[in-house]
């Protein structure tokens, strides 16, 4: 894997709280920036499906409808309505990619939600989401993660160079341990609790020397690490 740059110096300070409907759920007082930020472990995992029939149905009004929208878009303007920036930022889809939407059991493909780290900078809000994709040819989940800005009453899909590394972080870590390393709190665990202490001071994670440590696993090839703390489905 190329060696990931850090794009900004993020320290943060974390509160565990209670489990709601969704999830289990950490609020994290954040400094440099970064503002009004949570982590989210969707337990179960969340299914968001193509449950619309079109644009106005899909109003995009939570990060969850923005993902069934998406599984949903059954047309290239659909596409470039779910993204920040429209035509000039959508990708281009194919024909063929629309027909198997259109025709395509639901029950079968859909994006499974794992986890979600919202956050604002400055005024903007932002949303990272990782999920499993489910489809009907691919028989192993593929993991991915989707970053996600609210303008207005809406989320869109968007790309930043300053959401970047954050979104490869939590595409590729397992939800609940990395829930833990952020959570600050010794957990009996002594790879996690190490993690901790390599990252963190008195409860506030240090976000630089956790990429520090998550990007050297690839480049010594730690297997011990890479094995304990990466998701088997991720690329």
């Amino acid at each position: 894997m190329r060696k990931i740059i850090l794009v900004c110096f993020v320290f943060l300070n974390l509160t565990v709280l209670g489990q709601d409907n969704k999830g289990s759920r950490i609020i994290l007082s954040v400094t440099q920036g970064i503002e009004n930020a949570s982590f989210h472990v969707y337990e179960p995992p969340f299914q968001a499906k193509a449950i619309y029939s079109d644009t106005t149905e899909a109003v995009n009004e939570y990060p969850e409808q923005l993902m069934s929208s998406i599984m949903s878009a059954t047309n290239q303007p659909w596409v470039e309505y779910n993204v920040l920036g429209g035509a000039e930022s959508g990708e281009q889809k194919s024909n063929r990619h629309f027909d198997f939407i259109s025709t395509m059991n639901r029950d079968s493909n859909y994006f499974e939600l794992r986890s979600k780290l919202m956050f604002s900078e400055g005024s903007r809000e932002f949303a990272i989401i990782k999920f499993y994709l489910h489809t009907e040819d691919i028989s192993e989940d593929q993991s991915g993660a989707f970053v996600m800005q609210k303008v207005g009453d809406r989320w869109y899909r968007t790309a930043t160079s300053f959401t970047t590394n954050i979104a490869v972080m939590v595409m590729r870590f397992k939800a609940p341990l990395l829930q833990q390393i952020l959570g600050g709190q010794l957990t009996g665990d002594s790879q996690v609790d190490t993690m901790i202490q390599q990252v963190g001071n008195n409860g506030v994670v240090d976000i630089n020397q956790l990429y520090a440590l998550f990007a050297a696993w690839y480049e010594n090839n730690d297997t011990a690490n890479l094995d304990y703390f990466i998701d088997e489905n991720a690329w």
